[in-house]
């Protein structure tokens, strides 16, 4: 199925390798589990197998490489992907339809597959996927996780021969992980062969058959679950590797609130006829680090957009004894967003918070990028940065804009242990200079690190909100 024999590549003209020296062989009806650090080359290897390097990310390659019997370089992407499927750990980047239902039967419409035929396979999908409630909707009126659920069937859809999966849980919850194994053994079962490239270990260790680390660029092991299973802790840690059994949130110590950042009565947003958030009363306390969390297409970010002032709503939004207007809780939050690069728009990072306000101070603003670790940077393009690194020029321009509320969406989706551990560190360092700090996650390894408080979502209402001792 997949024969990489000493392959090495560099992107563009740069003379970092991506990947080097890879010696791999995936049998047909395998599943493989590419683990490792962020950055470590997982990704560029699934472009690899769908002929996405070198065809369309060019560069140098070197090695040999065979996908289903076919040499890389004589094969085109076109033809590869009448069997191969990817689902990438961005969803967004490979729709075409801004209707899902057009969007679920693109790849099969692109190769000629019978409208019947379609049709029922669709029907297949709605019921093994759970997706029925997401067909004929716009992709637009979609939550990050709804829209992850439509690539993965979209790809399962093509009945492909080799699955390629980048990320895939990043944005799910816990239920919708649990449908994805499902899918995930009915097409090993069907004799799919399966790559995935995840830091979420846990939910694959019953279904994979090995493991592959990779370590800047370079396969170091190849361990069974069973081995990885028996990896101590600090072993774990120090490879970088997130839990290999499930997380659970932390016990709920119910503190009473009686110091409130924000206070939320009556509150309701729709979009269009649907009701996306209706919360009768919530109080969020101050200076604690709350995860807001639930269920895809919950209300998370239908919530924290409205307290950004960014949504339309009907009800009261309240800080500091007072009711606040959509254009004061503007002026009070700023928010992260999932994709930081939306957010960086200027030439140099010192210029990024220069811009931002009429005022401006660059002293204070200096001072500010030392207390995060970003003076050495101060003139670097924002876009040339690391992840962790761009984040944290959000963060500083939210300070330095005096914002009171920071509401981080899915921060750590797509990250690594020890990148985790990172921005848990960057909330304790600036904790103290927000009234509200709230992350919307699904990482519950995330919420252990550094949260004091959740705001469970369901259905649009807060089914539950508790204090947790860290």
């Amino acid at each position: 199925m997949i024969r990489l024999a000493n392959v090495s590549f560099a992107y563009g003209t740069s003379d970092v390798q991506a990947l080097r020296e890879i010696d791999l062989e995936i049998k047909e009806g395998e599943v493989v589990l590419l683990s490792g650090p962020s950055g470590c080359g997982k990704s560029t290897l699934i472009r690899l197998m769908n002929g996405i390097v070198p065809h369309h990310h060019h560069g140098t390659l070197t090695g040999e490489c065979e996908i289903n019997g076919h040499r890389l370089e004589d094969v085109t992407v076109q033809e590869l992907s009448a069997t191969v499927s990817t689902v990438f750990q961005n969803p967004k980047s490979q729709f075409f339809n801004l209707n899902t239902t057009e969007e679920l039967l693109f790849g099969c419409s692109n190769h000629g597959v019978p409208r019947e035929e379609m049709l029922e396979r669709l029907e297949v999908m709605k019921e093994e996927l759970g997706i029925g409630h997401l067909v004929d909707r716009s992709i637009f009126g979609l939550s990050g996780g709804e829209k992850q659920r439509i690539a993965l069937a979209g790809a399962a859809l093509m009945q492909p021969r080799l699955l390629l999966l980048d990320e895939p849980s990043s944005n799910l919850d816990a239920k919708t992980i649990e449908v994805v194994v499902s899918m995930l053994r009915a097409m090993k079962e069907r004799g799919t062969t399966i790559v995935v490239a995840e830091h979420r270990l846990y939910y694959l260790l019953g279904l994979c058959d090995r493991i592959v680390y990779i370590n800047s660029g370079r396969i170091e092991r190849e361990l069974s679950p069973q081995e990885l299973l028996s990896v101590g802790n600090d072993e774990r840690v120090r490879l970088g590797l997130r839990s290999i059994r499930r997380p659970e949130l932390p016990e709920p110590v119910d503190p009473p609130v009686a110091d409130a950042a924000v206070r939320v009565a009556g509150l309701q947003v729709s979009y269009r006829d649907r009701i996306a958030v209706d919360i009768a009363d919530l109080k969020i306390p101050r200076q604690t680090v709350v995860a807001i969390t639930g269920p895809n297409g919950s209300g998370k970010t239908t919530l924290a957009m409205t307290l950004a002032g960014v949504n339309r709503a009907s009800g009261e939004i309240g800080a500091a004894g007072a009711s606040l207007r959509r254009r004061a809780l503007m002026r009070r939050t700023y928010v992260v967003m999932q994709d930081v690069n939306y957010q960086l728009i200027t030439e140099s990072v010192l210029e990024e918070l220069e811009s931002a306000r009429r005022e401006d101070d660059s002293t204070e603003a200096m001072e500010l990028l030392r207390h995060l670790g970003l003076a050495e940077v101060c003139e670097q393009h924002p876009l040339a940065l690391s992840g962790g690194q761009k984040q944290r020029v959000s963060v500083a321009t939210a300070i330095y804009l005096k914002k009171r509320f920071l509401i981080f969406d899915e921060p750590t989706s797509g990250l690594d242990h020890g990148r985790m551990l990172q921005f848990a560190q960057l909330i304790e360092r600036i904790r103290g200079d927000m009234e509200l700090l709230a992350i919307i996650t699904h990482d519950v390894e995330l919420i252990h690190a550094c949260c004091d408080y959740v705001i469970e979502m369901g259905e649009g209402r807060v089914v539950r909100q508790y204090g947790i001792k860290r």
